[in-house]
């Protein structure tokens, strides 16, 4: 599976940045859901919503997966992005395009998420039981990413584990640093 680096690709604020942090800082992964219809909500359109209405930096995540399991990056690992109110300093923000407040992600887009965990838990060593959903930390009074994420969530879990334990490795910050500057290339 690739990563496609699309961060110098979105809208960005003209005078705002986020604020950056080491990437040993990084304790948690949480989970969120665009909500709106997969087929009409993009990418572009929540940066552009981020930055022109909610006054942000840019985009609020770190990566985006559509539909049908493409994985976005769209922010640096080392941006405090706005995600999770209190907790955006130790995570990382993935968010799943599509709402599942009832139904459930589609497989392709569960098993990009899947593997998405088990690179992040290599390349930064973040434990799968540090994975939560929106709601699931302190503070938050949210419903995201949806009433579903109880069920489908498990089964992502553990099929990150099973991936993680097939291929146990923590990457050394060189090799992140090289990662994460091919990424920016375009290729990775």
């Amino acid at each position: 599976m690739d990563i496609q680096n699309i961060t110098d690709k979105l809208p960005r604020h003209a005078t705002k940045v986020f604020t950056q942090r080491p990437l040993s800082q990084i304790s948690h992964i949480a989970v969120h859901h665009s909500t709106g219809d997969p087929h009409k909500v993009t990418v572009e359109g929540i940066a552009r919503y981020h930055v022109e209405t909610n006054g942000w930096a840019g985009i609020g995540y770190h990566y985006c997966i559509t539909v049908d399991g493409t994985v976005y990056q769209v922010n640096d690992l080392e941006a405090i992005a706005a995600h999770v109110y209190g907790h955006n300093g130790t995570t990382v923000g993935v968010c799943l395009i599509g709402d599942f407040t009832k139904d459930e992600p589609p497989d392709a887009q569960r098993r990009a998420l899947a593997w998405l965990l088990a690179h992040l838990h290599g390349m930064l060593g973040i434990p799968l039981e540090n994975v939560k959903g929106h709601r699931d930390f302190p503070g938050q009074d949210t419903s995201c990413p949806g009433d579903s994420w109880i069920e489908w969530g498990m089964t992502v879990l553990d099929e990150a584990h099973t991936l993680v334990s097939d291929a146990p490795r923590l990457w050394s910050e060189s090799e992140i640093r090289a990662l994460i500057a091919q990424g920016a290339k375009g290729g990775q």
